[in-house]
């Protein structure tokens, strides 16, 4: 009889530790306001936090596994594979927004998708985060109305005020 013994009692420790690492971000992740979510290179979800599942309205379990190219818009989805794509590891971060339809409402969101590489730099998967920016957006689409109100408006008064200054004109020629 042959045996060997090993001490793992530094393995252990190192694994311990790692389980409360990922409990903490799991913690932090669930309950930040913004939309986290993980996913595979073909765009399967692996993880996704309370406030993404809120914004879509699917539960945690009907997203996970989802490949989720296939909640948005087919030119969406084409535009954020091809950002995907372009992502090296000198440069593994992509910001972007876009926009979500649900219950006939649109909401607008900015995400920042960043890559993780293996070392042949191949993708492993990605990480990204997201923030509700519907407020701004619809702010700045006021803006842009009530400017394209006021110009309409000083066009309005150019007109008005140059067809005064003409019958000033004619009357002051007739009396001339």
């Amino acid at each position: 009889i042959l045996g060997v013994g090993r001490d793992i009692t530094k393995r252990k420790e190192a694994e311990k530790k790692l389980r409360e690492s990922e409990e903490k971000f799991i913690h932090l992740a669930e309950d930040v306001p913004a939309f986290i979510s993980s996913f595979l290179p073909d765009g399967t979800l692996t993880y996704v936090n309370k406030a993404l599942c809120e914004l879509t309205g699917y539960k945690k379990e009907e997203l996970l596994g989802r490949v989720f190219f296939e909640l948005l818009e087919e030119s969406e989805a084409l535009e954020i594979k091809e950002r995907l794509q372009r992502l090296t590891p000198s440069n593994p971060v992509e910001t972007h927004e876009q926009t979500l339809i649900k219950d006939g409402k649109k909401f607008y969101q900015q995400w920042q998708n960043r890559a993780f590489f293996d070392k042949d730099g191949k993708v492993t998967h990605y990480l990204a985060t997201g923030i509700d920016i519907t407020e701004r957006k619809e702010s700045e689409q006021k803006i842009k109305a009530l400017l394209k109100e006021k110009e309409l408006i000083m066009k309005e008064a150019h007109h008005r005020i140059k067809n005064n200054m003409m019958s000033i004109y004619s009357l002051l020629s007739m009396e001339a």
